[in-house]
């Protein structure tokens, strides 16, 4: 959410999940889910304290976007209840960058069965482009997931 958020109108936010090493012990995978915008970015002296209850990055962005500043300080304690990390990369003024790195226990997922519990499924996607560019929608198409755009 935070990253459609501080995004400008009419620009991309990136999303990319990859199963990956470990960073911490190679012997194990982790899902690692990086979330880039290219809006306002993030000083790096408050990298730190974006992940504190109640506070943001600056006065300005509560009086511009309004927000508690707790949804990643909540974000950030269930990830690490799920024995994951996460951390934030960014050039102020440019973009923002979460990287959320979660144990993957090395199940495998069959496709064919999971398109077929999604059959039923509604996905409401918040998107600030034309639905005739949004790539993933062709993916529900395919796999039979309703989708509706907002």
């Amino acid at each position: 959410g935070n990253a459609i958020k501080f995004s400008p109108d009419n620009v991309y936010v990136d999303l990319h999940t990859h199963v990956v090493p470990d960073p911490q012990d190679e012997t194990k995978s982790v899902i690692r889910f990086v979330v880039k915008d290219y809006g306002r970015g993030i000083d790096k002296s408050d990298f730190q304290k974006i992940f504190e209850p109640f506070q943001q990055a600056s006065k300005e962005t509560a009086t511009i976007y309004g927000g508690t500043g707790l949804g990643l300080p909540i974000t950030s304690k269930l990830i690490k209840r799920l024995g994951g990390t996460i951390h934030v990369n960014s050039e102020k003024g440019k973009w923002c960058e979460f990287v959320v790195d979660l144990p993957f226990v090395g199940q495998t997922v069959d496709v064919a069965e999971l398109s077929r519990s999604l059959q039923d499924t509604t996905v409401v996607l918040v998107v600030p482009r034309p639905a005739s560019d949004c790539p993933i929608l062709k993916s529900f198409d395919d796999c039979g997931i309703k989708w509706k755009m907002v």
